[in-house]
C-alpha cells in the first residue's frame, strides 16, 4: 500500500528531545508535495523552514507519480542559525541518482539558502518527461554538479535569483522541435 507523507505547518519535534524524528517508508510519492493545490503556491513557499524538526527520512522507493526514482535518504538538522541538510541521497535503480547537502540560514529578510548537489541520469529525456517538463531534448546519460545560493527558504529555489555554478554534461543526443538557426538554439538554451 502506498504511503503519502505530508509535512503540515504545525509538525514539531515532541517535547524538548533534540534527537531527530525517524521515518522509514516503503514508498514515497513526491508529486503531491510539489504540486500545491491551486491558489496555495505562495502559502506552500512560505511554510516556515525554521519550523521543520530534525528529521531522518528514508524511503525504499521514491517515486514521481508512476516513475521510480530510486531510494531516498534525507537528514535534516535544526540548528540555532537555521536548518542544515546534512544528507540528501537518491540511489538505486531508477531514473536519478543524486547526492547533496546544504541548508538555510535564518535572518530577518527571509534568510538565505544554499545547496551543493551532484546528480546523474541514464536517460535525460525520459527524466524530463517524467517530471512534467516539455521534453525538447533526446539524450541518454547526463550528469550535473550544482553549487547554488539564493535568498529565501529552501523551497523557494529559482534559477533567476540564484548565484553559483552549474556544470552540466549531456551525452550524445539531439534537440527536438527546435527550428534551425543559431539564434533559435541559443534562445532555447536561455535559462533566465
Amino acid at each position: 500500500r502506498d504511503l503519502l507523507l505530508v509535512l503540515e505547518d504545525d509538525l514539531v519535534a515532541p517535547g524538548d528531545d533534540p534527537s531527530p524524528l525517524g521515518n522509514n517508508l516503503e514508498r514515497l510519492d513526491l508529486t503531491p508535495l510539489v504540486r500545491a493545490p491551486e491558489g496555495e503556491e505562495e502559502r506552500g513557499a512560505a511554510r516556515g523552514t525554521d519550523r521543520l524538526p530534525s528529521l531522518d527520512l528514508r524511503a525504499q522507493e521514491l517515486r514521481w507519480g508512476e516513475v521510480p526514482l530510486g531510494s531516498l535518504d534525507l537528514a535534516l538538522r535544526q540548528e540555532g542559525s537555521g536548518i542544515r541538510v546534512a544528507r540528501l541521497e537518491i540511489a538505486g535503480p531508477g531514473l536519478l541518482s543524486l547526492k547533496g547537502a546544504g541548508g538555510w540560514t535564518r535572518s530577518g529578510d527571509g534568510g538565505r539558502s544554499r545547496m551543493d548537489l551532484s546528480f546523474a541520469t541514464p536517460d535525460l529525456g525520459r527524466l524530463l518527461t517524467a517530471l512534467g517538463e516539455r521534453n525538447a531534448l533526446q539524450a541518454k546519460d547526463a550528469s550535473a554538479t550544482l553549487r547554488l545560493a539564493w535568498p529565501g527558504e529552501l523551497p523557494t529555489l529559482a534559477l533567476r535569483r540564484s548565484e553559483g555554478t552549474i556544470d552540466l554534461r549531456v551525452g550524445p543526443g539531439r534537440f527536438l522541435e527546435v527550428e534551425p538557426g543559431v539564434g533559435r538554439l541559443l534562445g532555447f538554451l536561455n535559462f533566465s
